[in-house]
């Protein structure tokens, strides 16, 4: 019957078409491949929910097609509640279409669905933001109507064909050019539109490239909104509707090239991958999407099973991130610098942790776009969110202190200052990776805030600098170590030097405390900054933040908030994740990472048992990392130097400002002139071996 249905579909759209439609081999396409690729987006769409709810759908809905508990006549931009219609009659559909032929349920559930696209189409609603009324509803709309198959009424099958023609056009960029491309596709499949199927398909492949443009970055990293990183919003979508498609189309004349495939394959092995750690990314991936509930939690494990089921290249490296996502094999130790998105990842096996800058290229969030992501506006000083794979900031949101971000430097105020979609007033930002270890760094110039801010990236421990901090008017400037939920007793030393559990009751300036441990984080404060320590209840509204949770009640959280209050314009400290309590104290002593140079000019830490020097070098300087290794460079630069022996070393580097052709590099006085990526590179690292 679904193939006698989607044969006279076509027998139409040929009378409308007498040329017929080429597919990209040049044959036609006929009614079995169009009911085939019908069959095939139903089997990938995946089910969200079960049967039980499925019999509430049922049961709920009154007699003219509604949900009671649906307000209709909701008019906010962000969440409007009207799109749950549509969506549950797809889930409605896809139940309808899983269900076995003879289960009694299955008349039912049908004249129920039916009787719901019916209402859609008489109450003839819109969503004051565009995206439900072009990419939601129609998405889910059209779903439905495709699971009905044969049972769908002609007369309703026009009426949905004619909304969807209203409203879905293929036009925009990255991710929401694949959704409406998709929804030309669903549409062209309803229609029995042939054209309208190969058009959707194409433009969704033809997204699939590289540029510093909106989409995907040169350091696959995925931009949306202008230049913000948006991975794990704007860019899973992305991923996942192309996936989906590869998955839909492979095997057929329209399935993805090779070139294709590599360019989603390397977007999920180098880019949204390694922004997951234990099934949790991190907030400065997501722009406005970090002010929802439950947004952090990703699962990626079926994207890499798409993948593998379609012939990919780098087959062994899915097929090992998958088997560490099964718990299989342990996370791999890798440092990976987005020279696009002024942005690292540093990963070891048993902890993660993802820092982001900005600079006058890249903007430090997302706008408040339907008035989302309101208190985002410090994401991007410096934010250091370190991850174990304790959810440690889940659901956090809506009760931080948005002054106060993991790793951000801020001029703080009595009320929150921050601002949205701006660049930094300066082009110093960037990094460098030598694959395992790496450094980044930035001058901040924003709102009367000025600090040279640096991070060093080792395999037990990272090293943050500051310098030249002041502010205009004088607001003290902090640097927050930490702010996650409270999973233990917060430890500091006793007047002997031991570790001492602190009572709940002590917060503010601890002024004779040098280092604080919590849930096996040891945070030591190396300078002549105040450690402060912050009340471990907290309280906030989802509200303040997204106007979605606008009439929600306040929440409150157990947090353990911890900062620097700084004194002298410069500040120092070593965080160690996974380390005991016992072993604080002598952690807290730790000589093996020396700083050799805080100053105007460059940021550099030495590590003498690993020998490896790392330095942000802010403009023309000097580095001497030790007796034997003096570095000097003519242009703002981060770099690495490995010391290897013999007086050898392995040196990376790259550009700070991203606009200067090349370097002159001086090592224990010797000179070489080194060419720095141009273009679409421009940030990229450069690495040779010296000798």
């Amino acid at each position: 019957m679904k193939l006698i249905w989607m044969m006279g579909i076509f027998v139409m759209m040929l009378g409308m078409n007498a040329n017929g439609i080429a597919q990209s081999n040049g044959a036609l396409m006929d009614a079995l491949q169009m009911q085939q690729t019908i069959e095939r987006v139903l089997a990938v769409e995946p089910r969200r929910r079960d049967a039980k709810t499925i019999d509430w759908y049922m049961m709920k809905m009154d007699e003219k097609g509604n949900w009671p508990d649906i307000d209709y006549a909701n008019k906010r931009r962000a969440s409007w509640t009207p799109m749950d219609h549509t969506q549950r009659l797809k889930d409605m559909g896809l139940a309808y279409y899983h269900m076995k032929s003879n289960d009694p349920k299955r008349e039912i559930l049908k004249q129920k669905i039916i009787l719901g696209i019916d209402r859609w189409l008489e109450m003839k609603l819109e969503s004051p933001n565009w995206w439900h009324n072009q990419i939601g509803v129609p998405q889910g709309f059209a779903l439905a109507g495709l699971c009905l198959g044969e049972a769908l009424p002609d007369q309703t099958r026009k009426q949905m064909v004619s909304l969807l023609k209203k409203h879905v056009r293929i036009g925009m960029t990255g991710a929401n050019k694949v959704w409406l491309s998709q929804n030309v596709v669903l549409r062209g499949l309803l229609e029995g539109n042939a054209s309208d199927v190969k058009a959707g398909i194409n433009s969704i492949t033809d997204e699939i490239f590289v540029s510093r443009k909106e989409g995907i970055q040169p350091d696959m990293s995925f931009h949306q909104h202008g230049p913000i990183l948006m991975s794990n919003s704007y860019g899973l979508a992305f991923l996942s509707t192309n996936l989906r498609f590869m998955q839909i189309v492979e095997g057929t004349a329209n399935a993805f090239s090779p070139e294709k495939k590599a360019i989603l394959t390397d977007l999920l092995l180098d880019g949204t991958g390694l922004m997951t750690f234990k099934n949790q990314t991190t907030p400065a991936t997501m722009g406005r999407g970090s002010s929802r509930r439950n947004t952090l939690q990703r699962n990626l494990a079926g994207y890499y099973r798409q993948l593998l089921a379609c012939d990919p290249p780098r087959r062994d490296e899915l097929e090992y991130a998958l088997k560490v996502l099964e718990d299989k094999q342990p996370y791999p130790a890798i440092n990976r610098m987005y020279f696009a998105s002024d942005f690292m990842i540093h990963q070891q096996p048993d902890w993660h942790l993802a820092i982001k800058l900005f600079s006058n290229r890249t903007y430090n969030s997302d706008g408040p776009v339907n008035s989302e992501g309101l208190e985002n506006g410090y994401m991007s000083h410096g934010s250091a969110f370190l991850q174990r794979g304790g959810h440690e900031y889940l659901n956090l949101a809506g009760v931080w202190d948005w002054q106060y971000l993991p790793g951000t430097t801020v001029a703080v105020s009595p009320t929150y200052q921050g601002q949205l979609k701006k660049h930094n007033g300066s082009n110093i930002a960037g990094g460098v990776s030598d694959q395992t270890v790496g450094t980044l760094g930035f001058t901040l110039n924003l709102d009367g805030l000025h600090a040279d801010l640096a991070w060093f990236c080792f395999d037990d421990r990272y090293v943050v600098l500051g310098s030249s901090l002041k502010h205009d008017r004088n607001l003290p400037i902090v640097t927050t170590l930490e702010q996650c939920h409270l999973k233990t007793k917060v430890f500091a030393p006793d007047t002997l030097g031991k570790p001492k559990a602190l009572a709940d009751e002590v917060t503010g300036k601890l002024t004779d405390t040098n280092w604080l441990w919590h849930d096996q984080v040891l945070y030591v404060n190396q300078g002549n900054s105040i450690t402060c320590l912050g009340s471990r209840k907290q309280t906030g509204n989802w509200g303040r933040i997204n106007i979605t949770y606008k009439d929600t009640p306040e929440d409150q959280a157990s947090v353990f908030r911890a900062w620097l209050e700084h004194t002298d314009g410069q500040f120092a400290y070593t965080v160690f994740p996974n380390v005991s309590v016992e072993n604080a104290a002598n952690l807290a002593a730790s000589t093996q990472v020396q700083v050799v140079s805080q100053t105007e000019t460059a940021l550099a830490v030495y590590h003498r048992d690993q020998r490896l020097g790392m330095a942000i070098c802010l403009e023309p300087t000097t580095v001497q990392f030790n007796d034997q290794w003096t570095v000097a460079v003519d242009q703002p630069v981060a770099l690495v130097l490995r010391d290897l022996g013999e007086k050898t070393a392995r040196i990376s580097l790259s550009s700070l400002t991203q606009m200067d052709q090349e370097v002159v590099l001086t090592v224990n006085g010797q000179s070489q002139t080194i060419a720095l990526p141009q273009g679409q590179q421009a940030g990229q690292a450069v690495a040779l071996h010296w000798d």
